[in-house]
């Protein structure tokens, strides 16, 4: 089963999109709770420090993790970067904070977009309508957007 997953924006669409990036640059950050954090990765085939601002689906009090999920999926630049070089630091709020990367497992994966889904109805389906996540028109299963949507884990390195 196929789904109808759209590229990364380009554009003025990507200059709007990088914009809470310039929030964390002038230390405003903590406008955005820890709703968001900002990834600092390595290109890995640059090496320069890269920065992309990130939505937190969910917050692990127990193990002090992270979840993000990639949005465009394996296709990211960031992604593909933290596949090379998975220590990474982080902004969460005024917090920084050095975490190691660990890509969940699908089944992993589809429990916390479902966790997501459920927690954000109304922003699920808006990411889900904009970012192309249909199949035949209709919001694939998250089985199916497991497979495609990689999860991953920030914990403290």
């Amino acid at each position: 089963m196929q789904i109808e997953q759209r590229s990364p924006p380009t554009g003025a669409l990507r200059v709007f999109m990088r914009f809470p990036i310039w929030l964390y640059r002038l230390k405003l950050g903590g406008l955005l709770g820890g709703r968001f954090l900002c990834l600092h990765h390595i290109g890995r085939v640059s090496g320069q420090v890269r920065k992309a601002v990130v939505e937190v689906m969910r917050y692990d009090q127990v193990s002090d993790a992270y979840m993000i999920v990639s949005g465009y999926g394996r296709r990211s630049q960031w992604y593909q970067n933290l596949k090379k070089s998975p220590a990474v630091d982080i902004e969460v709020g005024r917090k920084k904070l050095r975490v190691m990367a660990d890509f969940l497992s699908v089944q992993q994966g589809e429990a916390e977009l479902r966790g997501y889904a459920e927690r954000y109805p109304k922003a699920w389906a808006a990411l889900a309508k904009s970012m192309g996540y249909m199949n035949g028109g209709k919001l694939a299963d998250f089985s199916v957007l497991s497979e495609y949507l990689p999860v991953i884990a920030l914990r403290p390195a």
